[in-house]
């Protein structure tokens, strides 16, 4: 092999690894919710306030940094008691808190290839209360985002951000539901 073909596949290799790159997990900081991102109309639930112990998270699946981005359990865990802890209703001490939220990532659909990308995310969530002993709210809820081209050109990066967004929603979406309760 000469040195022109040897610096043509260095090269070459060099571009494939900067499209695709490394796969890497879900930053809970993308897909915690602040106060101000709920809808207007949303009103705050004060029997919730300072309420809510995050008791139980799963569903989540670590990444392979050889295939693709996904949402860890303790990202998404994260996720939701820093957005809970935005809105005012996470209480870290489970001995003081009157409910028990658990909530199960049951899936992310996560396109093969493309352009822009679209995930859904799917997850349950349950709110026990410890003063009556029953289940007062249990939902799943289904909320999907896209990351367009422009939002990254590398496609591993592109598939991170439209998990975060998909999470983001579904807890979005999660929070807009007990300011109804």
């Amino acid at each position: 092999m000469n040195l022109l073909s040897f610096f043509k596949i260095a090269l070459l290799s060099v571009f494939v690894l900067s499209l695709f790159g490394c796969a890497t997990s879900a930053h809970h900081t993308n897909m915690t919710v602040n106060a101000n991102e709920l809808p207007v109309e949303a009103k705050k639930n004060t029997a919730l306030t300072n309420n809510i112990a995050v008791e139980d998270v799963s569903g989540g699946k670590k990444t392979n940094p050889l295939w693709t981005s996904q949402v860890d359990n303790s990202g998404f865990e994260n996720a939701l008691k820093n957005s809970l802890s935005n809105t005012g209703y996470l209480n870290s001490d489970t001995t003081k808190a009157r409910y028990y939220l658990a909530a199960t990532l049951l899936d992310l659909k996560q396109p093969f290839i493309g352009a822009s990308l679209e995930v859904i995310c799917k997850a349950n969530y349950s709110l026990y209360d410890t003063k009556i002993g029953k289940t007062v709210f249990e939902k799943t809820l289904r909320t999907s985002y896209v990351a367009s081209f422009t939002s990254s050109l590398i496609g591993t990066t592109r598939l991170r951000l439209a998990n975060e967004g998909a999470v983001k929603e579904n807890i979005k979406q999660f929070l807009v539901e007990l300011d109804s309760l």
